[in-house]
């Protein structure tokens, strides 16, 4: 038993170390030879192939663990059961033996009361020699019914304890077999295992292989998002033969990658203490657009939006774009937010500028009171909702304030009407509608 346990456990042990699989790192290459290297220019499974085939390695992960921890419950329980058979056998064995001595107890009593019954028949006409040799006979006799009883009650103690030890042997029996086939269900959850990890390697190398060859061709045709599209999802599979060689080259394309774009960010703070702000404002998105996922695009998103000259030229820029857009609402918001932000830039002297400009161009203030009338229209039914809400909490006072305000911005709409006649009812009950004090 314990020989086939430890077997058990060393083959768990080896389908353990195979289901184990590494993130991106830079390990040398594994001896496995049922993994072979996929060249791009073969029939490349999808991304979808090999989700399929982590999720097959995950169901089966999941079924072997759950194999393995059936079968320590039916190993624990077989060892319990065994230990009970032998703690009852070796009960068994004293009783048997304590019944047999009690046996021969009692054949000795009556023994002795066969003899003592002799030598009464011996005693003669000897009166007192009689009576002495019948109350022996009479003692002798009480012993060995005693010894008999004795003896009785052992053999019954050791016939009991005997049923009991073939009763825990069965129990053995039972849970040996149910280890057996636990033993089994693990071994088949193994095979499936190893068969799923296989797959999902394969599919995985062959995948990286097709993303290496895609990356570098982008690398070739100068788009570099596309290269590091191509490399996010690069990893080592251990035991894959092929698997650190497409890692290096992929290591070797994303540190080019960040070398051209940390050669564009020193050209951008070269500028930046030339005082080019909208020179150096193109060469950041430049970065952050053709270089994204690299340090150097991260550092130039930070340079935009902590420098703030660069983002004072950000937001005129945008801004502008939605002024030749026609979005003049929103156009002269994102001006208003410069002069508030950055008093002092030249964008916040250009933004002032603009909007002059715009409160005297009479298309410019016309599709801002449109905007305007349209988004009060599309605010109009929360706010309706907002002051019913303060008018049945008793906030009467915010409550007009809101019902005023939807009369004004939105004069005829449907929530319009429905705020005049509240303002009405709250005019003719004197500002109070419920129990509670106005605010």
């Amino acid at each position: 038993m314990l020989q086939e346990r430890r077997r058990f456990w060393r083959g768990m042990v080896v389908a353990g170390g195979l289901a184990c699989l590494a993130g991106l790192a830079a390990g040398g290459e594994g001896d496995a030879a049922d993994a072979p290297a996929v060249r791009p220019d073969e029939n490349v499974p999808t991304q979808a192939d090999v989700a399929r085939a982590a999720a097959e390695l995950g169901q089966a992960n999941e079924a072997a663990r759950r194999a393995a921890a059936e079968f320590a419950r039916a190993d624990a329980v077989a060892g319990a059961a065994a230990e009970a058979a032998r703690s009852a056998r070796a009960a068994a064995d004293q009783a048997t033996a304590a019944a047999r001595r009690s046996e021969e107890d009692a054949a000795a009593a009556e023994e002795d009361a066969a003899q003592a019954d002799r030598n009464v028949s011996l005693a003669g006409d000897d009166k007192g020699g009689l009576a002495e040799a019948r109350a022996k006979a009479a003692h002798a006799r009480a012993v060995a019914v005693q010894a008999r009883f004795a003896a009785t009650q052992a053999s019954a103690r050791a016939g009991q304890l005997s049923r009991a030890a073939d009763d825990a042997a069965g129990a053995y029996r039972r849970a040996a077999a149910l280890r057996a086939a636990a033993a089994r269900t693990a071994a088949q959850a193994s095979t499936r295992q190893d068969r799923a990890l296989r797959a999902y390697r394969t599919a995985s190398l062959a995948l990286m292989a097709r993303d290496v060859a895609s990356a570098e061709q982008a690398m070739k045709s100068g788009d570099y998002s596309r290269v590091s599209e191509q490399l996010k999802g690069i990893v080592v599979l251990p035991q894959a033969e092929g698997s650190a060689e497409l890692a290096r080259r992929a290591r070797e394309l994303a540190r080019e990658v960040e070398r051209m774009a940390s050669d564009k960010l020193y050209e951008a703070r070269l500028l930046r203490l030339q005082g080019r702000e909208p020179e150096v404002l193109e060469v950041l998105k430049s970065i952050v657009e053709r270089f994204p996922r690299t340090r150097a695009a991260d550092e130039a998103a930070e340079l935009m939006a902590g420098d703030p000259r660069l983002a004072a030229v950000a937001g005129m820029l945008a801004a502008e774009e939605l002024d030749r857009g026609g979005l003049y609402a929103e156009a002269a918001a994102g001006y208003a937010a410069i002069i508030k932000r950055y008093p002092e830039s030249v964008q916040a002297l250009k933004a002032r500028l603009r909007l002059r400009a715009m409160e005297k161009d009479e298309t410019v203030a016309a599709a801002t009171r449109e905007d305007a009338r349209r988004a009060a229209e599309a605010a109009c039914p929360g706010w309706l909702a907002m002051a019913r809400s303060y008018r049945d909490n008793g906030l009467t006072k915010k409550a007009r304030e809101l019902f005023q305000k939807i009369v004004t911005d939105c004069p005829d709409s449907e929530c319009a009407k429905e705020a005049r006649q509240a303002l009405s009812k709250l005019e003719s009950a004197g500002g109070r509608l419920t129990g509670r004090p106005q605010e």
